[in-house]
């Protein structure tokens, strides 16, 4: 799933264990009187990957477009990451290479186990229909290349999914990366892991000019276009 063999397993396993399970689990060992077997979290580890995800694809769209700068300036990089690093993506990821099936939380929350498995089941659909799109156009309409990134989900309307998003499939994704790079203790070897995850999306979004922007996105910018708007004041009272 990964492309990568961890030295230390037991990093793995708490960049997979989300807080609920950990919390289950501890009191249930202290209520046991075993307090030397006690867990830890996803969440240090999510918050190292965040820092590492966030450069790394930086650095990728700033050496990648550097033979046209004038085309890629800071706005048009930003609207390129962060169509990589924002939780519905990284989830979809997740989902489609399996790794959900490995994610510890506490199942006798009804409601989370209910949210955590009907986000499974959308992504599920909306792959499956992005499959028969790809089965349904001619081969002469597309190079080899085009059908592989199409495979591997570089071209799925994500758009549906922030209906349904929840966050820690997204936490899960950049715990991971966190978890390698402490492993590995390499930045290369972590740069390496992460593009083989992300890299067909990485090559089939590479034109911002074909990059949709969010709804919310196209409403902020909206907003802040309008003069009216930057002589408004909003006051917090504590």
């Amino acid at each position: 799933m990964l492309g990568y063999n961890f030295s230390n397993p037991a990093l793995l396993v708490q960049a997979l264990t989300h807080k609920s399970f950990k919390e289950h689990y501890n009191t249930m060992r202290e209520n046991q009187g075993s307090l030397d077997t006690q867990i830890d979290d996803y969440e240090r580890l999510e918050f190292l990957g965040d820092s590492i995800l966030n450069f790394l694809v930086a650095q990728y769209y700033f050496t990648t477009t550097g033979d046209s700068p004038h085309d890629f300036q800071p706005k048009q990089l930003h609207k390129l990451k962060t169509a990589v690093v924002n939780n519905v993506f990284l989830s979809l990821i997740v989902v489609q290479r399996g790794i959900h099936n490995f994610v510890l939380y506490n199942q006798n929350s009804e409601q989370f186990k209910k949210q955590f498995d009907q986000y499974v089941q959308v992504v599920a659909e909306i792959l499956a229909r992005s499959r028969q799109a790809d089965q349904a156009m001619p081969e002469g309409n597309r190079s080899r290349a085009e059908a592989l990134s199409e495979q591997e989900f570089g071209n799925v309307n994500i758009e549906p999914l922030y209906e349904h998003s929840l966050k820690i499939f997204g936490d899960i994704f950049e715990s991971i990366i966190g978890a390698v790079f402490i492993d590995c203790k390499s930045i290369s070897q972590t740069e390496r892991v992460l593009h083989s995850m992300l890299r067909p999306f990485l090559k089939t979004h590479t034109h911002v000019e074909q990059l949709d922007d969010h709804s919310r996105t196209k409403l902020l910018e909206l907003w802040n276009s309008k003069s009216y708007s930057r002589q408004l004041k909003i006051k917090h009272d504590v």
